[in-house]
């Protein structure tokens, strides 16, 4: 059991990293921001939640995977052992789920992006390289995040042998990923729009005690009332200059981690621990809902979409690993 397994801080981020990811997924189809599908009912609350959960999620998320990969950079492990890791790990579910669940799933209902095209096509074109494959851009943009990471680790161990020189090439290329411009190539753009969080991840796993510090004192209170107010603000629908929406994404994700109690539950242990499965099987259960009732109303879509489809993907989680094909979902 990995060290990130043992923490009970970790184990409850991660759980309610993926419920908001889970929950982002099911109310989409009321944001002003999303048009595959489309609806007759109006849900401005749903729309404002999803701009609250799109300032969070993926932040929080990619922060996770930053933390707990120092776990593993202490062990000094090889690049060619970790790489073949994160191949086993996330690329062959990445490529597992893509072709035979998000692919039958949207050809299902009737994914139009999908229609009257060469089968091949959408299999090479749309969902392993990644140009219209949903929620999996997340697996190979964490998959670069990770083999870049541990290559600069190798890099400053090697040439350096000091964890400070690390840390000042983290802290280096999440300014430049602050900043590049963000082409629009798959995997590619992604990795650089979210390696500061990523690289978040890793610097406050490595300066953890004195963010702990900071936030045992009062000034704990002044930084989450100003999260609050800005966070409300922005999903509201204000503008920000964007180093100041950047600036309040920090501060939201490093206060997730100090204020973040040091005990879990056994319910948040296990959605902690089926949080992949979850990730890669529920997004695309949403398409039945968004293409068959679509004018539902808005608490029944969230029912069946959060509740239903969400207990349906852990219950699959469960089901495929007791059958002994924990390969599935990258373990």
């Amino acid at each position: 059991m990995c060290n990130s397994e043992k923490r009970d801080d970790i184990i409850t981020l991660r759980a309610v990293a993926i419920l908001l990811v889970v929950f982002g997924h099911s109310i989409i189809i009321y944001s002003d921001a999303w048009n595959l599908y489309s609806t007759t009912v109006q849900a401005p609350l749903f729309n404002v939640l999803k701009n609250a959960v799109n300032i969070v999620q993926m932040p929080l998320f990619f922060s996770i995977s930053g933390f707990c990969l120092w776990f593993t950079l202490l062990k000094r492990p090889r690049l060619s052992w970790f790489i073949r890791n994160k191949v086993r790990r996330i690329l062959i579910p990445f490529l597992v789920v893509g072709v035979f669940w998000l692919l039958p799933i949207r050809m299902f209902v009737g994914y139009s992006a999908y229609q009257n095209r060469n089968l091949m096509t959408v299999i090479g074109w749309d969902i392993l390289l990644g140009h219209d494959n949903g929620h999996l851009w997340f697996l190979p943009t964490l998959f670069l995040m990770l083999i870049f990471t541990c290559m600069v680790w190798t890099v400053c161990e090697r040439c350096w042998g000091r964890r400070e020189i690390f840390v000042s090439a983290i802290t280096v290329f999440m300014f430049v990923s602050l900043f590049a411009p963000v082409p629009n190539v798959p995997y590619l753009g992604t990795f650089i729009e979210y390696y500061k969080w990523f690289g978040l991840g890793v610097l406050i796993h490595v300066a953890e005690s004195v963010i702990r510090r900071v936030y045992a004192t009062p000034m704990k209170y002044v930084i989450c009332f100003f999260l609050i107010i800005n966070l409300i603000a922005m999903a509201s629908g204000w503008n920000f200059v964007p180093c100041v929406g950047v600036l309040i994404g920090f501060l939201t994700v490093v206060s997730a981690y100090a204020v973040c109690p040091s005990k879990t539950t056994a319910t948040l242990s296990i959605i902690s621990r089926d949080s992949m499965g979850i990730y890669l099987f529920h997004s695309p259960l949403i398409y039945i809902s968004f293409a068959f009732w679509p004018n539902i109303p808005s608490v029944i879509m969230v029912l069946i979409n959060f509740v239903g489809f969400g207990l349906f993907a852990l219950l699959l989680t469960e089901l495929v690993r007791r059958a002994g094909l924990c390969w599935v979902i990258g373990e």
